[in-house]
């Protein structure tokens, strides 16, 4: 098979041979130190290069409490600084996969507005970042998020607005606005012109290109994008994740929001039933676009681990690639400035996953390859996870081995996102069980009404057919005894008239009925 007809995966082996000579940023060790049977030296093989997973024993099988998968060790050992970052996790006691799914987010808010990947086709795609991280109240997601901001050495290139709240969708893109002052000769682009001789004014422009969000609990906000009529909220984050223009242009300054050639990261927490709403979401692809994790980590040692070190030591000046040619200057179009240098986009791919890319996405456009709506958006997803872990393991191309990964991550979160469907599922059955058996209730408790009813309707007439009888001469005759009854209840005459003769109020003799031995209730004999 020729080079470009292997897949992403196919080749992880064969390029994991070349990876295990790079030093690795954090150790200077190559991978064969740190990690001799690094995947792609493995004996029993699944499709993507790693073990099966899905054997017996294998730690995938492992589920976290609650129904919710966790990512398997073999994703831990495929490099060092994962491992670090799985120990540094264990070691303030949070899941690592919260703290590293944080991490990653808090590294796409990180990196350069210009930092986009080519992949070949339709435009450099942003590595723009939303993470869920979903757990019971109380259980760590607050924890994982500040493990990951306390214990990440930031970017001191570029400006980054942490740890920012989110209510609104203008919220998001006023995080990214200020103000700053225009000079006298100083020029806007506005159709005022430059400022006038001996002035100055104040313009509202886009002053940061970096952010990251966290939210501890979601369910209000994704209530109020649920509920509020003309909520922005939806709409904005889709298009902040595929790194578009967020915002609008009013007419007043002080309500005039734009940003575009940004970095955003954004956390935010969910229990259970409170993610419910961001998942219904599913037909205008929001929860598509988020990274899905749980909070809960059974592999936590009992014992604290030893000799962790207390932050990840990051050695930007190694991608000196991504970092910007000089500061921002908001009161220039960076995009502009962008196409007027011819600036390329700073992370690229290896060949195979361009190819690989170019033949799913030509499978979809003809109509050849029919994609599950949850999994719309992996393409998008995987070449931003494998971007961040290139940049986190010190490279700016993608290579086959990082898309492995990402893979598994893709893998996890999706696990972790159907669970979610499922447990969504079983609570719209039980809710339905129980509207079905209110409902049964309701009937039976009517039909039980219904039944009273019908016997005192029945006794009013035994009694009243008996006492006819015993006040006639010569006894009555079923036509008779249907006259001494209302039209209501002469339906229940025929059990009646059985019940008299039960009773022994009556008898019956040649289609005629006879008082009977006993004297029915309210009887005077003389």
């Amino acid at each position: 098979m020729s080079q470009v007809e292997r897949s992403p995966q196919e080749a992880a082996t064969t390029e994991g041979d070349n990876l295990r000579a790079t030093p690795d940023p954090f150790t200077n060790r190559t991978s064969d130190e740190v990690n001799p049977s690094l995947p792609g030296r493995t004996s029993t093989q699944d499709g993507y290069g790693f073990e099966d997973v899905d054997g017996p024993g294998e730690e995938t099988a492992r589920l976290a409490r609650g129904g919710l998968p966790i990512l398997p060790d073999q994703f831990w050992q495929a490099r060092s600084h994962l491992a670090l970052i799985r120990a540094i996790a264990h070691s303030r006691m949070t899941s690592a996969d919260a703290v590293f799914y944080t991490l990653l987010a808090r590294l796409a808010a990180m990196v350069p507005a210009t930092a986009r990947v080519e992949t070949g086709q339709k435009t450099p795609a942003s590595l723009n970042l939303m993470v869920a991280l979903v757990g019971p109240s109380g259980f760590g997601k607050s924890s994982a998020a500040d493990v990951a901001r306390t214990r990440l050495a930031p970017n001191r290139c570029v400006e980054l607005a942490d740890n920012l709240p989110l209510g609104s969708g203008e919220g998001l893109a006023e995080a990214y606005m200020g103000e700053i002052d225009l000079n006298e000769g100083d020029d806007d682009g506005s159709k005022r012109g430059p400022a006038k001789r001996g002035r100055s004014r104040t313009i509202r422009v886009q002053d940061k290109h970096n952010a990251f969000f966290y939210l501890d609990e979601g369910e209000a906000l994704f209530k109020v994008m649920h509920e509020r009529q003309g909520s922005t909220l939806g709409p904005t984050l889709r298009t902040a994740w595929s790194g578009g223009t967020i915002g609008s242009q009013n007419a007043t300054k002080e309500r005039t929001r734009k940003a575009e050639d940004y970095c955003l990261g954004l956390v935010i927490g969910f229990q259970k039933k409170t993610a419910l709403p961001l998942l219904q979401d599913h037909v205008a692809g929001t929860p598509q676009r988020f990274l899905w994790c749980s909070v809960i980590d059974p592999t936590i040692p009992a014992e604290k681990p030893d000799d962790i070190p207390d932050t990840i030591e990051w050695n930007w000046a190694s991608l000196s690639g991504l970092q910007p040619a000089e500061g921002p200057d908001p009161t220039d179009d960076l995009s502009r400035r962008v196409r007027d240098r011819g600036i390329a986009p700073k992370l690229s791919c290896h060949p195979e996953i361009r190819e690989h890319l170019w033949r799913l996405q030509h499978g979809k456009v003809t109509g050849q390859i029919e994609v599950d709506e949850q999994d719309s958006h992996k393409p998008l997803m995987l070449i931003k996870v494998a971007g961040l872990l290139a940049i986190l393991d010190g490279r700016t191309e993608i290579n086959p081995n990082d898309w492995q990964l990402a893979e598994q991550v893709w893998d996890h979160s999706s696990a972790v996102r159907d669970s979610l469907l499922r447990y969504s599922q079983q609570l719209a059955q039980d809710e339905n069980e129980r509207r079905l058996e209110l409902t049964r209730r309701k009937a039976a408790a009517e039909e039980e009404g219904r039944d009273e009813h019908a016997q005192k309707q029945v006794s009013q007439a035994t009694i009243r057919v008996a006492r006819a009888v015993g006040r006639s001469t010569g006894g009555l005759v079923r036509k008779d005894l249907k006259d001494t009854l209302g039209s209501r209840a002469r339906k229940y005459l025929d059990e009646a008239i059985e019940a008299a003769k039960d009773a022994g109020w009556l008898v019956e003799q040649d289609g005629r009925y006879l008082p009977g031995p006993t004297p029915p209730p309210g009887t005077t004999t003389g």
